[in-house]
């Protein structure tokens, strides 16, 4: 049971960390518009914070599923909602000019403790 669960979030974190979201745009912007050497510290960070994440949520995914199974079916609704208020408030957003100084490591390793893609 145990193996089959790992796996499975294995899985799911390779794809969480592949398809399109917040990390691609700013790795994206960063290599693009100020090089690859800005842009490698973005990336280093994210991975790092990207590590970590999954790791926290899993294992509170986990203790959640495992103690308090009734409140997943909940959390799910909430989270559904949340991404789509999220959405609204991007698609209604105007862009903005950053500068190489707001690309740094800490900047890409930050950015996962508020990437709800991979939270939720």
């Amino acid at each position: 049971m145990q193996e089959t669960i790992i796996g499975s979030y294995l899985v799911y974190s390779l794809v969480t960390a592949y398809t399109p979201g917040p990390n691609n745009i700013v790795a994206l912007h960063a290599v693009s518009r100020f090089g690859w050497s800005t842009g490698k510290k973005v990336l280093l960070g994210m991975t790092t914070g990207f590590v970590i994440v999954m790791l926290i949520c899993g294992f509170s995914c986990y203790l959640l599923a495992e103690f308090i199974p009734s409140l997943v079916g909940i959390l799910k609704y909430i989270g559904a909602v949340y991404i789509a208020w999220l959405g609204v408030h991007v698609m209604r957003s105007s862009p903005s000019e950053g500068s190489a100084k707001n690309f740094s490591f800490w900047s890409g390793f930050c950015l996962q403790f508020v990437n709800v893609k991979i939270i939720l």
